[in-house]
């Protein structure tokens, strides 16, 4: 008779994943309340030129940036900002750059925060 296989070992997970995992418990108002306020920090970010939520994972956020680099640091920012609130570790940037000159950095850019 064939021996059973042993079962897989389980791999151990870090603290830093396993707290990441824990998203607070909010109300619809508590999370609309930390929305706005991860909105105003955002909105605090030198270079960022409008920005809002169209939808509750989605922020849309027009910056002034003129560059790639330049854009990459102020979406950098942007997402250090976004981050502060533990359940928006996952949010989408969608970015448009009001100083670009070609039509390809004219184009929506879509980032997301981690």
């Amino acid at each position: 008779m064939p021996t059973p296989a042993p079962a897989p070992a389980k791999a151990k997970v870090p603290a830093t994943v396993k707290a990441l995992g824990e998203l607070p418990e909010l109300t619809e108002a508590q999370a609309q309340e930390r929305r706005q306020a991860a909105l105003a920090s955002v909105r605090a970010v030198v270079g960022v030129e409008t920005s809002d939520w169209s939808t509750k994972s989605t922020l849309a956020v027009a910056l002034r940036a003129g560059n790639e680099e330049r854009l990459n640091s102020i979406v950098a920012a942007v997402c250090s900002a976004v981050v502060e609130f533990e359940e928006l570790r996952y949010t989408r940037l969608q970015v448009t750059d009001s100083l670009a000159t070609s039509e390809a950095d004219k184009r929506v850019h879509w980032r997301q925060c981690q």
